[in-house]
């Protein structure tokens, strides 16, 4: 598991910028947009590479925080040495996945495969269809 961080770790930059590329890329040829073609494409490009590379960051986080997290062998605390059964002894470091740990992971997989900017434009309009609706409620 720890071969696997590491990898993560060490690459993750360039995974990151080299898929949100092709995301932005890819946002221009699917959504084009008529009304502004120049403004059109570099919104979708700079709109879609910005949500994937914010997921690839994500997911930087997320596996630097599970490096810490994770039991290993550097992070046992040994108590008696090594017994014929390996080694013995208590986590130092017991894993606590928090809430924040599954928000990283969740903001990772909606980045990484391309929904993050849908999905915060979609809460952004949703909070402005709310706040229009109790506007609209108090006023009478």
């Amino acid at each position: 598991m720890d071969a696997l961080l590491d990898t993560v770790i060490s690459y993750w930059w360039a995974a990151g910028l080299i898929m949100s590329l092709l995301w932005g890329l890819r946002a221009v040829a699917l959504f084009p947009d008529d009304k502004h073609p120049r403004w059109g494409i570099f919104y979708e490009f700079v709109f879609n590479f910005a949500g994937c590379l914010a997921g690839w960051c994500c997911v930087y986080a997320l596996a630097v925080r599970m490096r810490v997290v994770l039991p290993s062998p550097q992070n046992l605390l040994v108590r008696g040495g090594i017994s014929p059964a390996g080694l013995t002894g208590q986590a130092q470091n017991p894993p606590s996945f928090t809430g924040g740990d599954f928000l990283l992971f969740l903001m990772s997989f909606l980045g990484v495969t391309g929904h993050l900017p849908q999905a915060m434009a979609g809460l952004v309009s949703s909070i402005e269809k709310l706040a229009e609706a109790a506007a609209k409620k108090i006023s009478g």
